[in-house]
């Protein structure tokens, strides 16, 4: 919920320019999957949440609760019952009966359970006659197992609906709450981002077992030295700063394979345990303006809550297909920098994925 989170970020959307950025004219762009789902088949809807979480228990574990229908109007407060038309997997209905009157239907388009890799995908579309007026759904579970053996769950919401700074807001709300009875269940962590009117929001925490002041220190005191638990990033260097604090410094990181990129500091309050940076260079034509916000939380003298927020505003125009999958990848690029960030803060010594890479860059 840190660095590695806008670092990852930045590698992402510099490895996808060619793709996203409009420099080829005529090329389509590539075809969105999630999972195992075809989504362009199924919905070309512009509004996106995305939810992940990772929970404590196997990808087959998380599978089952999650595919049970019966389970699903304990998810949701406004759900009273479900019926379900079918065998239950793929090409069955469900219609859930809502509190106060009026139904919900869906129709599942995937039911893959967990494969020898331990990766499944979950996925329903609700009838376009619901009393929400959201259009052109689909959502989109997927699994697949976390590096402390543990399961990753991505939960994707595609819609479409006439008011979406009302509507984004309310499914996110809804995919919340569905997580929470999740999370009840398994254990583990949220996390979540969102776009709405072109815009994407990001935001992320993560419980860690080390003292707030060690946590700064990776953070805060170390912001130039992302090089030394980011898989991503082979070199990394800061400059600049007003007096004792980071405030106006700047941060050049290289990405093997990439042009790199540049930062800046634009708040740094070692009081609140809060930090803001801006990216300066590196960004593709279509990211206007992009931010990372962290805050630590201290629960205890050795564990620490460790937050951030990334805004990044997308340029009018911007093709749907770029928007939509910077964010659904970039969701899953969390899971693989948090733990690498977690791993350090707690044991200082670099994820052994981030050694592996130092390993083959030296050959």
């Amino acid at each position: 919920m840190n660095t590695w989170k806008y670092v990852a970020f930045i590698a992402l959307i510099v490895v996808f320019l060619p793709a996203f950025s409009g420099a080829q004219p005529g090329q389509m762009p590539p075809p969105r999957v999630i999972g195992t789902v075809q989504v362009d088949k199924i919905s070309q809807a512009p509004l996106r949440v995305v939810r992940s979480v990772a929970l404590d228990a196997t990808p087959q574990e998380v599978f089952a609760f999650v595919s049970d229908h019966a389970n699903w109007p304990k998810f949701l407060g406004l759900v009273e019952s479900v019926e379900v038309t079918g065998s239950g997997r793929r090409g069955s209905t469900r219609a859930f009966a809502l509190v106060g009157g009026g139904t919900v239907s869906e129709r599942i388009v995937a039911y893959d359970e967990p494969n020898a890799q331990g990766q499944a995908s979950f996925a329903y579309s609700v009838s376009p006659d619901n009393p929400f007026g959201v259009a052109n759904h689909l959502a989109v579970v997927t699994l697949r197992p976390a590096d402390d053996g543990g399961a990753l769950l991505a939960y994707h919401q595609i819609f479409d609906h006439p008011e979406p700074q009302v509507m984004v807001p309310a499914v996110a709300q809804g995919t919340d709450e569905i997580l929470a009875h999740i999370l009840y269940r398994f254990g583990g962590e949220l996390r979540g981002a969102a776009q709405v009117a072109g815009d994407i929001v990001i935001e992320a925490q993560r419980v860690v077992d080390a003292s707030s002041a060690r946590a700064w220190e990776v953070l805060g005191e170390q912001w130039g030295d992302v090089d030394a638990w980011a898989s991503l990033i082979s070199h990394s260097e800061s400059r600049g700063g007003k007096g004792g604090s980071l405030e106006g410094a700047t941060r050049s990181c290289v990405v093997p394979g990439t042009p790199g990129f540049r930062e800046t500091m634009i708040a740094y309050n070692e009081d609140e345990l809060m930090l803001r940076y801006q990216v300066l260079e590196g960004m593709p034509p279509f990211v206007q303006k992009a931010t990372n916000t962290w805050n630590l939380s201290p629960l205890s003298a050795d564990r620490v809550v460790v937050r951030s927020r990334i805004d990044v505003a997308i340029a009018v125009g911007t093709p749907e297909a770029a928007s939509s999958q910077l964010l659904g990848q970039f969701t899953q690029i969390l899971d693989m920098t948090t733990d690498e960030l977690a791993h350090f803060i707690e044991t200082r010594q670099p994820h052994p994925r981030k050694v592996a890479a130092v390993r083959a860059s030296t050959k």
